[in-house]
């Protein structure tokens, strides 16, 4: 592709009426060849698009060949690209269940990423808001700290993908779980405090 699209997209899958394609000629020039490729001009543009465009011969240097020796059985495609939308959304990470009898969580959490950027067509996009993990942090009978990678690529519709190339989709979560401990605390008469007294 030539150029960058809008800002806030990105380029999706991109496709050709037909990948293959036959060429005849000298075997000196035909050798030459290593392979063909096709520019698809995607400057600014924030939908999908398809045009026809011409097909190149590249030899192993990336130059354009050009002989009138080599006959060819196509010149043009159709290509196809899909432009997705990017947008920013919250990940939740909601525990379910009960731990077993005697132990408590801390009510501390440690879970990330707390956002993630995905990309799509309009207007799924425009419509998921979040990504909810619930049913993989299940407590239900756990006697210690809950540990889980979640994989998010799980949570996304089909047809959407996560912007961030560098973003592995996964998520770490650590649910603290302890042991419920009982204690009696006896507070000396001495150390009463009467704050506040009624009035007659």
């Amino acid at each position: 592709t030539i150029g960058e699209v809008a800002e806030g997209y990105l380029i999706g899958n991109v496709t050709l009426d037909r990948n293959r394609m036959e060429i005849e000629g000298p075997a000196s020039k035909i050798n030459q060849v290593k392979k063909a490729v096709v520019d698809v001009n995607v400057a600014e543009i924030n939908s999908d698009i398809s045009a026809a465009v011409d097909v190149y011969l590249l030899d192993a240097e990336g130059e354009t060949m050009i002989s009138d020796a080599i006959k060819r059985n196509v010149t043009s495609v159709t290509a196809k690209v899909d432009v997705l939308k990017i947008k920013e959304i919250p990940v939740e990470y909601v525990p379910v269940g009960e731990v077993a009898e005697g132990y408590l969580t801390t009510g501390v959490m440690d879970a990330g990423p707390a956002t993630v950027l995905i990309a799509g067509n309009s207007p799924a996009i425009d419509e998921f808001a979040k990504i909810t993990v619930s049913e993989e942090l299940d407590l239900t009978d756990v006697t210690e700290t809950l540990i889980k990678e979640v994989n998010l690529k799980d949570y996304l519709p089909a047809g959407m993908v996560f912007a961030d190339s560098a973003f592995n989709g996964k998520a770490n979560v650590t649910v603290y779980v302890e042991d419920e401990v009982e204690k009696e605390i006896y507070v000396r008469r001495n150390n009463l405090q009467i704050v506040s007294a009624p009035e007659d």
